[in-house]
């Protein structure tokens, strides 16, 4: 039975502080496999319900869901995970997974944000501590146009807003099935 596997980064708030999160994603596929979408990792209700957020985003903008058994694992495992933040993260891990997009620069980008069902990013209650957390080290690659991403406040020291939110234009959305994606 053939799989595929994504790692995403993330941020939670544990109090007024934000920590690391990494979001793995495994998608198993196979004739025998039962279509489930499954959160672990200590998800409360709402990290819970991104499920179907995420699955209705991916579909409505354009992109496959896996009809496959897909694994998400929020770590560390011992923190409870709240809120709607990890929404773009996991579509991001997602889509790597299936081969959607390009996974050579995921680990640059802090992927924070909730989505709607047609795909689109809304904003997350804790952008501040979120920015504050988020590593001051400043994505490769090109930047993309304000209108194309959500920016959360600047990182003290980093000159850059860092803690970005990719948008749906950015160049990681670029590779498709090796094709250009359609927006």
């Amino acid at each position: 039975m053939p799989g595929a596997f994504a790692k995403t980064l993330s941020y939670g708030i544990f109090g007024v502080d934000a920590y690391q999160v990494q979001v793995e994603i495994d998608v198993m596929i196979g004739q025998e496999i039962k279509t489930i979408f499954q959160i672990v990792g200590l998800p409360e209700g709402a990290v819970r319900e991104s499920r179907e957020r995420v699955r209705s985003a991916i579909q409505n903008s354009g992109y496959w869901f896996p009809s496959a058994r897909v694994t998400a694992n929020l770590a560390p495992a011992d923190i409870r995970k709240e809120g709607a933040a990890f929404d773009l993260a996991l579509a991001i891990g997602v889509l790597a997974a299936n081969g959607a997009l390009r996974t050579d620069k995921l680990e640059d980008y802090a992927l924070i944000g909730e989505l709607g069902l047609d795909g689109q990013l809304r904003s997350v209650r804790g952008a501040l501590p979120l920015a504050l957390g988020c590593p001051q080290k400043r994505p490769q690659g090109p930047d993309p146009a304000p209108n194309e991403c959500l920016r959360s406040s600047h990182c003290p020291g980093s000159g850059n807003p860092s803690g970005r939110l990719v948008g749906r234009r950015h160049p990681i959305f670029q590779w498709r099935f090796g094709h250009q994606s359609v927006s």
